[in-house]
């Protein structure tokens, strides 16, 4: 649900033993899935021309 983007690191979580909803990024256990998840990629305006190198 990581990759897919469905579940982020705002995203409110919330399992038995836990006192309230709590973004997904500060629940130790779900943490470690978005160390390595890049941001979103920015909102596109059209195809890209420029070159690289």
């Amino acid at each position: 649900m990581v990759r897919t983007g469905e579940l982020g690191r705002e995203t409110l979580v919330w399992q038995q033993g836990m006192a309230a909803w709590t973004p997904a990024g500060q629940v130790p256990a779900l943490a470690p899935h978005f160390a390595a998840t890049p941001p979103p990629l920015p909102p596109s305006a059209g195809p890209s021309t420029g070159s690289v190198g």
